[in-house]
C-alpha cells in the first residue's frame, strides 16, 4: 500500500490558497507512490481538491488566549538577558493545530495507511528523496524529525521543526489518531513548554518508541522551501512589539524588535489612555527598549504598530498583573 502525505492548511484568503495550490502541485510527480490528504480549517476549492485523494475540513479553528497556556518565545537583546513574552502573536494555535494534524492522522490510519509524511501548506517540495528514505527508516522509528541549529535573527525552535515530519501510524500512541480535547488541554496545562513541537516529542515517546532526528539544513539544501506564510498578511503584526516586566527593577518596559520586516516599523504604546511612548524607524534586526513605569501604576496598554491596533492589554487587577508578570518577563543569568 502507498504511504500518505498529509498537508495541513488554513487558507481563508487567495494569498494562502495560492500557496496551498503551489504545494500540492509540487507533490504531483510522486503521486504514483504517495497519496495526498489535505487537512484544513478552511474550505478547499474544487480545483485543488481534484489534485488530491482526500480533503478533511474542520470548521472549528479555536484559538487560545489564556497567557498561562500560550507559548513563550524569547529574545536575547544582549548577553545575560532573555525576554520571554506570550504577546508576540497574541494567541496560541495549539488546539487548532491538534485538530487538523490528529484529524488527518486519524483518517489515514482508519483507511489502512501505515506511514504518513506531514507538511504545512506553505511548503514547496523540489526534492523527494526524504519521503522515500524516511519510508524505509520508519520501519524502525516512530517518527523522523528535523532539528535546526540556533542562529541569531533566525526562526528558531526547540525540538523538531514541525512543518516536515514522517510518522509510523502503527507505532504512535492512540492520542495522535483519536482526538481527545480534554486530555490534550490537560497535557498543555501540565507541560513546561507550551509548544506543539515540544509536546509532540514527549507524546511520540509514550510507548517507548524511538525518534530519529535529522538535520533541518539537509531539507533546505535539497531546494525545498518552507514557511512562506511568515511573510503574508496573517503575520503582519507578529514582531516583538510588546510590554514586559523587568524582574530586577519592578518596572514595566516595552520593546520593539523588528524580527523579519525589510522596512522600518513604527510602534506606539498608549499607557492608561494618557501616556504615549513612541518608538519609530526600527529597521530589520534592530531593537529598542524603553522604561515605562512601576508595574503597579500601569493598568492598560494599547499597542499600535504601523497604524494598526495589535493588542489591548488590561492588567488592572492584582491577579492580572501576576499573570502578566509570569508570562512576560526578563530572565537574567549574568
Amino acid at each position: 500500500m502507498k504511504s500518505i502525505i498529509i498537508v495541513s492548511a488554513y487558507c481563508p484568503d487567495d494569498e494562502r490558497k495560492t500557496m496551498l495550490e503551489n504545494c500540492i502541485n509540487s507533490l504531483q510527480p510522486i503521486r504514483k507512490d504517495f497519496d495526498i490528504l489535505i487537512s484544513s480549517h478552511s474550505y478547499i476549492p474544487e480545483h485543488i481538491s481534484k489534485k488530491v485523494d482526500f480533503t478533511f475540513y474542520d470548521a472549528n479553528n479555536d484559538l487560545i488566549y489564556d497567557w498561562d497556556l500560550m507559548n513563550l518565545p524569547w529574545f536575547s537583546p544582549y548577553d545575560g538577558l532573555i525576554i520571554v513574552s506570550s504577546l508576540v502573536s497574541n494567541f496560541s494555535t495549539y488546539s487548532a493545530c491538534n485538530r487538523i494534524i490528529m484529524g488527518g492522522l486519524g483518517i489515514a490510519k482508519n483507511f489502512g495507511y501505515e506511514k504518513a509524511h506531514y507538511i504545512d501548506y506553505d511548503a514547496i517540495i523540489n526534492n523527494y528523496s526524504e519521503f522515500y528514505e524516511n519510508n524505509e527508516l520508519l520501519n524502525k522509528y516512530v517518527t523522523i524529525q528535523y532539528k535546526k541549529e540556533y542562529r541569531n535573527f533566525d526562526w528558531n525552535v526547540e525540538g523538531g521543526v514541525g512543518v516536515f515530519q514522517s510518522i509510523n501510524l502503527n507505532k504512535i500512541n492512540k492520542i495522535f489518531t483519536t482526538y481527545d480535547e480534554k486530555e490534550l488541554l490537560k497535557i498543555l496545562k501540565e507541560a513546561p513548554n507550551k509548544t506543539n513541537e515540544i509536546i509532540y516529542q514527549d507524546l511520540y515517546k509514550l510507548d517507548g518508541e524511538e525518534i530519529l532526528y535529522k538535520n533541518w539544513d539537509d531539507l533546505l539544501n535539497q531546494g525545498n522551501i518552507f514557511n512562506q506564510s511568515i511573510s503574508t498578511q496573517k503575520d503582519d503584526l507578529n514582531d516583538w512589539t510588546v510590554p514586559f516586566y523587568d524582574t530586577k527593577t519592578g518596572k514595566l518596559n516595552v520593546i520593539v524588535w523588528n524580527s523579519k520586516k525589510d522596512y522600518p516599523i513604527n510602534t506606539s504604546f498608549i499607557i492608561n489612555q494618557e501616556k504615549i511612548i513612541t518608538i519609530n524607524n526600527i529597521n530589520k534586526y534592530q531593537w529598542s527598549i524603553r522604561e515605562v513605569d512601576d508595574i503597579n501604576n500601569v493598568n492598560e496598554i494599547l499597542i499600535i504598530v504601523d497604524n494598526k491596533i495589535k493588542n489591548h492589554i488590561l492588567i488592572n487587577t492584582p491577579e492580572l498583573k501576576e499573570k502578566f508578570k509570569r508570562n512576560n518577563q526578563t530572565q537574567y543569568w549574568l
